[in-house]
């Protein structure tokens, strides 16, 4: 799964100029400077991992020649070998991966054939016999690095051809919001409000599936205020629609439950290339358990309330994948299944018996979820929880949303919520809040529902960067670094006998 370096570079460069790290936009100052020299030293390691290696493996018979013909000079003048030659002799090929022992290699030789050279300089007054020789071996030794140098730059220009062809060609299939642009799609909009305006537009970074800015909103009657622009990203993970979530959230906010209230929902691509949302900027923020503090046993006891009152919520009301229409819940599980492993087949990036003995474990096990279907969130966890004082303003990122079983919740959640509150506590406050019982069968079943999902999307989304599919390194990166911790939970329980129990 280790991404091709010369997707790498155009990925990053990508990422970097679309954000103002420096205070400023980047066309402006010193900003292009470091971008420049952030480009270049990453050209370099990107060369020394890929085609160094080769040059300084063609290099070394070379070498070796070369410091056979220093070692002998050296015996015949009588001098002592300097402590390198003995290392270049002894360790010819030093131990490590490809590549490493090629450089390796190379610098233990130079070292060897430098030592030497400047045991026989020093003599060359003394020794004027030596001074021929030494001419030559100084020649052969300047030719060799020459070599290495004219075929180190030859690399390095290809790679930086590579990097400048491909750099802006996710900027070349999407537009870049701006202020006047979503400013004419909000009027667009509502011709009714013809002075709307967006204001203050900016990006915000993160480990998101869709890109998000805030921005302000101008003259609107009612929605005056902070809100949100979501956009598609180049790779759509979740296979959801922005669109499409306009229904559910719309219907979810009448519900009363705990979620922005949505201003509109664009499938026009001219406007910014995706589709688009624009949603009601909540209050607080999402955090971690242990940044929580003494707050963090009544926000626990919030969410399971916000949960119970979700889970509440009628999904037969709804359509398309939100909706339950004429399916069971076992229907709706299997078919989940299959959808998730179909596209594991079609994208993974690697094979896994884990994960295969996964996908058969929750095929088995069906039947262990019992009970009425509920809408659910299919992505809860405090990353998606807005919380702001000692309680949730908001859950956000409804992509994965769905009718399922409310205990794929549950169960997605309890990692973050055993942190700060015993979970029999949190299931008491959200029984207590009208939230149906779950089985710990369920729950069970669910967590290890949560690992397969969560290492198969890791793996579609690292190996689509790999294909070049797309260039969001920081996601791609966080979901290489997730697929592997994610798989080793999933590697720990098929190793278990609890594999078995429910058989």
């Amino acid at each position: 799964m280790q991404p091709d370096p010369l997707i790498l570079l155009p990925a990053i460069r990508h990422e970097v100029s679309r954000q103002d790290f420096f205070g400023q936009a980047l066309k402006d100052g010193l900003s292009p400077i470091l971008l420049l020299r952030a480009s270049e030293g990453l050209a370099q390691l990107v060369l020394r991992q890929g085609e160094l290696p080769a040059i300084l493996r063609e290099l070394r018979p070379a070498q070796r020649a070369l410091l056979e013909r220093a070692v002998a000079l050296l015996e015949q003048s009588k001098l002592a070998h300097p402590s390198q030659i003995l290392g270049a002799i002894q360790h010819p090929s030093p131990a490590g991966s490809p590549g490493e022992e090629d450089v390796a290699a190379y610098e233990i030789l130079l070292e060897a054939i430098a030592a030497s050279i400047g045991v026989l300089s020093l003599e060359r007054q003394r020794r004027p016999s030596i001074a021929g020789e030494l001419n030559a071996i100084c020649h052969a030794a300047s030719r060799i690095e020459a070599r290495m140098r004219a075929a180190y730059k030859a690399a390095l220009a290809r790679v930086k051809a590579t990097l400048d062809a491909t750099s802006d060609q996710s900027g070349e299939e999407t537009i870049e919001p701006t202020e006047a642009r979503l400013t004419a799609a909000l009027r667009n909009r509502f011709p009714e409000h013809p002075t709307i305006e967006a204001r203050d537009l900016r990006r915000i970074s993160g480990v998101n599936a869709q890109e998000i800015y805030f921005f302000e909103l101008a003259n609107h009657p009612t929605s005056s205020g902070p809100m949100v622009l979501r956009r598609g990203s180049d790779y759509n993970l979740t296979g959801g629609s922005i669109a499409d979530e306009f229904e559910l959230l719309s219907y979810l906010h009448s519900q009363g439950v705990r979620v922005p209230r949505v201003l509109m929902a664009e499938r026009d691509l001219a406007w910014f290339g995706t589709e688009f949302s624009v949603m009601e900027r909540m209050r607080g923020a999402a955090q971690t358990p242990k940044s929580l503090g003494e707050s963090g046993p009544a926000v626990a006891l919030d969410v399971a309330k916000t949960l119970a009152q979700f889970h509440r919520v009628e999904a037969s009301k709804l359509t398309g994948r939100h909706g339950q229409g004429r399916s069971s819940l076992t229907e709706l599980l299997r078919t989940r299944i299959d959808r998730f492993y179909s596209r594991w087949q079609a994208q993974r990036s690697e094979s896994s018996l884990a994960v295969e003995a996964g996908y058969d474990w929750l095929r088995a096990n069906i039947g262990t979820v019992q009970g009425d279907v509920s809408l659910v969130h299919g992505d809860c966890n405090f990353r998606n929880i807005l919380i702001d004082g000692n309680r949730v303003s908001a859950l956000l990122d409804w992509e994965l949303a769905h009718a399922g079983h409310p205990a794929e919740d549950l169960a997605y959640v309890r990692p973050d919520i055993e942190q700060i509150l015993p979970w029999s506590e949190f299931v008491a406050a959200y029984e207590a809040a009208g939230g149906p019982h779950v089985s710990e069968h369920a729950l069970r079943y669910f967590a290890v529902w949560a690992n397969v999902w969560r290492t198969s999307m890791a793996a579609w989304l690292s190996a689509a960067y790999s294909r070049g599919e797309h260039q969001n390194f920081i996601f791609a990166t966080v979901a290489f670094h997730e697929y592997y911790t994610t798989l080793d939970d999933l590697c720990a329980f098929m190793d278990t006998q609890a594999y078995e129990v429910d058989r």
